[in-house]
């Protein structure tokens, strides 16, 4: 049985988190277009930065000398 190298396995989880982070990104902008109490704006900005936060953490590094 072929079996995936664990390199492979680390890309496709990496990939996975990067996608569900998106969706909660765009999520909680459209929701951020709505009318909301401030608590919620506040909750919901808060959430916004840590899913970010979360994406820069996940996504390739551009300080190794790339662009």
């Amino acid at each position: 049985m072929f079996r995936k190298p664990f390199w492979g396995d680390v890309m496709e989880t990496r990939v996975i988190q990067l996608c569900t982070y998106q969706k909660n990104i765009d999520r909680y902008k459209g929701l951020l277009k709505t009318k909301l109490s401030e608590p919620e704006r506040q909750s919901l900005e808060k959430r916004l930065f840590e899913e970010t936060m979360a994406v820069l953490q996940l996504a390739p590094s551009h300080q190794a000398g790339g662009q």
